[in-house]
């Protein structure tokens, strides 16, 4: 079998791939002039198969790695591929035919510009693509691939020093090692390098010996010329002097020749070693960021996981703990939107500094009533035993401050005497616990203010009731506005929904398959159906509605993040009557515009604005205990930005 040829083009590949490396790729790249070497048809049978591909990777100028699911998962593949990239040094230009995770593959391959064949009327466009960069800086690879046999025939003949470089080929290979080459591929291997150094060093000690044989010719002649002097006179003797004069320049200029020699020698290894050192920092570097982006990631799914489990008893402790786990990962964003959809009329949570309000606050007691001013920015309370100063709060700025004994009744009679409309109650409270109330409710023409019991351990550790208070609005739903109804459009036919096992599945061009177990609560085997799809390619979201059946029909709205494979929000509806929607962006992609024949709704996609809604709805910042509870060492810091921080000492 014929061996690669140094301008020919190595293929590794998954035989699994072999109709479209065979019938496509290798036809089309030699229509190019470009000759290619796959191990289907160029290995002689019964010969030693990894050996000779390992031989042709050492010996190609490129590598087309052509990666797909299947060569991923390849074993053989992986070898042959780090066997290019890490011990020969070779350059690698790599070809997707589907859309894969760069972070499921090799560092050093993820780090490379890909070339995508995952559309065929694309094909002809990336095969220009390929030949260019196969064809690229064709004078650095013939100079890496030339090196190469010269180590080669130097290892036959047993490390003939004959068979080291000379003269100009040294000064011209360490050139080419000070060099950087295209993305620096082929990279120079620790071989090269070495061989480069020996040669050099060879011709240093044939300099000495020469200027060693130089020095003895001249003692001989001075010895001569000493003869000479006696013989012939004065005259003789100066031109023996003159002579002396020009050997001790040689002498000099072959000493400084060589000097310069060593101190090329010299930067070139300085040289070496500072691109090894900048390699190995660059790769700790990188090494470090991944470590920290899983840190981070795990953490935040941590948050998001804990705040989950105080939805119905802590929600504002569970608000804060969302915000912060949204800001590193899909979950915490699902965590947070959920959080906004389990009490959609509750607009904020009045507490005191440690997370309720508790008798130190008052002055004694808990809350026992409320009043709220005519337009629902001001709140007093007041506790239940005894005639104790009330507390006063300022809702716009979440400003409080003690009351005088008496001077809640005076609120109240001055509120009251301004004869407000009250809101209707019925259905403004979506799921709060109506036995945790502990007085009658306050109500402004727009706004209702609830006094709560919060169960906290009291001194001894027998359970205890603290206080706080629950502002609603009547109709206040933060992720969902209403709109004017718009003409439905048919869903694109390449994305697909089925149910399985109660399981929510969807299959497209933009991702495998996305599941969501909540739906397993809404939607069963009966059927469903796709009614629109949307994707945004800056955030890589997709967006997916669909008409899930159990007892009725619903309109499911999905929020998947591509990226993690995961959602960040799951929001059910009335489908309206019709069996399409329509989706579209809207407000620079911060909402999406859902609509059908019956009616429509304005979705907030918007991650800042969902933090901003979960703020203003906790009404605080952790306690010093909390953060300490749920942070560990990291120092506190503000989640919400308009309420005060704890007192940290």
């Amino acid at each position: 079998m014929n061996e690669i040829g140094r301008n020919q083009v190595l293929i590794s590949y998954s035989h699994k791939d072999k109709d479209f490396v065979l019938l496509k790729l290798v036809s089309a790249l030699n229509d190019n002039n470009i000759d290619t070497w796959v191990d289907s048809d160029d290995i002689e049978g019964g010969s030693n198969w990894n050996a000779r591909i390992y031989r042709a990777i050492e010996n190609a100028n490129n590598v087309v790695f052509v990666i797909s699911q299947n060569s991923i998962q390849s074993k053989y593949c992986m070898d042959e591929l780090k066997d290019a990239l890490l011990v020969h040094g070779k350059r690698v230009i790599p070809i997707a035919l589907q859309h894969i995770d760069p972070k499921s593959t090799l560092p050093e391959l993820a780090d490379l510009q890909w070339i995508y064949f995952d559309k065929d009327e694309d094909f002809k466009d990336n095969i220009k693509k390929l030949v260019e960069a196969i064809k690229t800086d064709l004078k650095w690879k013939d100079a890496h691939s030339n090196l190469i046999d010269h180590i080669e025939e130097w290892k036959q003949k047993k490390e003939d020093p004959s068979y080291l470089l000379k003269g100009k080929e040294i000064e011209e290979y360490e050139g080419w090692l000070s060099m950087i080459g295209p993305e620096t591929y082929p990279r120079w291997t620790e071989e090269q390098r070495k061989f480069v150094l020996e040669s050099r060093k060879h011709a240093s000690r044939s300099s000495r010996k020469r200027l060693i044989y130089v020095s003895i010719a001249l003692v001989l002649v001075v010895g001569l010329a000493i003869v000479a002097f006696i013989l012939r006179g004065v005259a003789a003797n100066e031109a023996d002097m003159r002579a002396t004069a020009q050997a001790n320049a040689e002498t000099q200029r072959n000493i400084a020749e060589n000097e310069a020699d060593m101190r090329a020698t010299a930067q070139a290894n300085a040289e070496t070693q500072r691109n090894i050192a900048e390699n190995e920092a660059y790769m700790r570097a990188t090494a470090q960021v991944i470590a920290e982006t899983q840190r981070d990631l795990a953490f935040s799914r941590q948050l998001a996981a804990q705040a989950r489990v105080l939805m119905t008893d802590q929600l504002d402790l569970g608000l804060l703990l969302s915000v912060e786990a949204s800001r590193g990962s899909s979950d915490g964003l699902l965590s947070l939107s959920d959080f906004l959809q389990s009490e959609p009329h509750l607009v904020r949570i009045v507490s005191g500094p440690a997370g309720y309000i508790w008798y130190y606050d008052l002055g004694g007691g808990f809350i026992e009533r409320l009043a709220i001013s005519p337009d629902g920015n001001q709140l007093v309370a007041k506790p239940d035993i005894g005639d104790p100063a009330a507390m006063f709060w300022d809702l716009k700025t979440g400003q409080s401050q003690p009351l005088d004994a008496g001077k809640f009744q005076e609120y109240l009679n001055d509120w009251n005497s301004q004869k407000i409309s009250a809101p209707k109650l019925k259905g403004l409270i979506h799921k709060l616990d109506l036995s945790r109330l502990t007085g009658e409710p306050a109500v402004a023409s727009n706004r209702a203010a609830f006094p709560a019991c919060r169960t906290t351990p009291s001194a001894g550790g027998a359970p205890s009731c603290a206080s706080l208070i629950y502002i609603f609005e009547p109709e206040s739903d933060p992720l969902i506005t209403s709109l004017a109804s718009c003409t439905p459009t048919a869903a694109p036919s390449d994305f697909k929904v089925k149910l399985k096992g109660g399981l929510f599945r969807i299959s497209g061009p933009q991702t495998t398959e996305l599941y969501s177990v909540k739906l397993d609560n809404e939607a069963s085997n009966v059927g469903s159906q796709l009614t629109g799809v949307l994707y945004d390619p800056q955030r890589n979201w997709l967006v997916t509605a669909a008409a899930v059946q159990r007892h009725d029909s619903r309109l499911a709205l999905i929020v998947w993040d591509l990226n993690e494979k995961k959602q960040v929000l799951e929001y059910i509806t009335e489908l309206w009557g019709s069996k399409s929607v329509n989706l579209n962006f809207s407000n620079a992609g911060t909402t999406m515009d859902v609509c059908s024949g019956d009616g429509g709704i304005q979705v907030d996609l918007n991650p800042d604005s969902w933090q901003a809604k979960a703020c203003a709805r906790a009404g605080r910042n952790l306690t010093a205990i909390e953060w300490k509870q749920f942070f560990g060492d990291i120092p506190y810091r503000k989640i919400c930005p308009q309420w005060p921080s704890a007192n940290i000492k």
